[in-house]
């Protein structure tokens, strides 16, 4: 779309000229701090709270997308920076999501790979898997094409879902858990 698209982790999206490098936008999604009762140290505390971008930005549809470590996935406008929708996931989204045939994929650290409408945010589907109990704190990020979503799972398999529905369209075992301590058995396919 003519742009360069970036994003701190407290908030702060802007779009960039990629030819002069001049601000076009910016949108800071940052949320306001409230306190109470606090008398004489409200405006010591009061402020921004981060919204804790992490993962990037993903850019199509005419939209900017990415997600938030308090588990929100927000569409904005790319023209313009305006929110176009912001949807809660049951956890955090620690990557870039995936875009195809009008879903906006997202793999959350919970475990659950999300596919949400790509106009609305409304979520289409869910596919979850199992999360060992001691995992690394990267996840994979998604990918999307040809009407499917591949991904890495922390089970130490790779799932490929049907774009539209979600459903399973096959998942293979890349690496076995094996030892005799949690640290051991750690097999986190992450891309």
């Amino acid at each position: 779309y003519g742009k360069i698209f970036a994003a701190d982790r407290e908030g702060e999206i802007v779009a960039l000229d990629p030819q002069s490098g001049d601000q076009i936008w910016s949108r800071n999604i940052s949320r306001k701090s409230t306190a109470s009762s606090l008398g004489n140290l409200y405006g010591l505390l009061a402020g921004n709270v981060s919204s804790k971008i992490s993962g990037g930005l993903t850019v199509a549809y005419n939209a900017v997308y990415f997600g938030t470590e308090d588990g929100i996935v927000y569409s904005l406008n790319e023209a313009d920076g305006t929110i176009n929708w912001q949807t809660k996931v049951p956890s955090e989204v620690i990557v870039a999501p995936a875009t195809d045939a009008n879903i906006v994929v997202v793999n959350t650290v919970s475990g659950s790979l999300m596919g949400l409408d790509a106009l609305t945010g409304e979520i289409k589907w869910q596919n979850d898997s199992d999360v060992p109990p001691l995992t690394l704190r990267g996840i994979s990020a998604p990918a999307a094409a040809a009407g499917g979503a591949i991904v890495g799972l922390a089970n130490g398999r790779v799932r490929v879902s049907i774009i539209d529905s979600g459903l399973t369209a096959w998942e293979t075992v890349i690496a076995k858990p094996t030892g005799a301590t949690e640290l051991d058995r750690i097999v986190d396919i992450d891309s």
